[in-house]
């Protein structure tokens, strides 16, 4: 296998809706911020069109997302768990959090950190899901076109003042993505 066949089936798949779908969701379980701002920097350097990146993108989200509330609404079948979290306490802000919902899983998609309990929550708790789904497609599109809009606007324009060293530049957007939020607590 050489470098060549490498690249050039790279560039098949890249042409592959589906693919790109399937590829978006899967690595968004492993890094749903890398998968976002990885696309708009492939949108940026002409190697991805914005319509299906911005869907993959979300699709993947939506899923990742989904999959939250689902494992919560599981964990929401075992008795000793929901024994273990019976508490007035922990009703009072479940109730709390009902009569806030939209705001709070709007708000849940701009604040790091956030996202897994509440959206585990939403799903132990019981919370309508097709709400839950309404507020995080919302959440998720305004998200994601931010991202697309602050790289597309200034991501451009500083890889392509890199020259040939634009790649290695996109390689330390993803991992200032990545990594960043780590080290400072989030």
């Amino acid at each position: 296998m050489d470098v060549t066949w490498v690249l050039e089936t790279l560039q098949m798949l890249a042409s592959q809706p589906l693919f790109l779908i399937g590829a978006a969701i899967v690595l968004s379980f492993l890094s749903e911020d890398a998968v976002t701002v990885g696309s708009a920097l492939l949108v940026s350097q002409d190697l991805l069109g914005l319509p299906l990146a911005f869907l993959a993108v979300n699709i993947a989200i939506i899923v990742g997302d989904g999959t939250l509330y689902g494992a919560g609404a599981l964990a929401a079948r075992n008795r000793k768990l929901r024994r273990m979290v019976a508490t007035r306490r922990v009703y009072q802000a479940k109730r709390w959090v009902e009569q806030r919902l939209g705001p709070i899983l709007l708000a849940t998609r701009f604040m790091p950190g956030t996202r897994l309990p509440t959206y585990l929550a939403s799903g132990f708790f019981g919370f309508p899901f097709s709400f839950f789904l309404m507020v995080l497609t919302l959440g998720s599109l305004i998200w994601t076109g931010f991202v697309f809009s602050v790289i597309l606007i200034a991501g451009k324009p500083f890889l392509d003042a890199l020259g040939p060293w634009k790649w290695l530049g996109a390689v330390i957007i993803l991992l200032c993505g990545l990594l960043v939020p780590h080290f400072i607590g989030l």
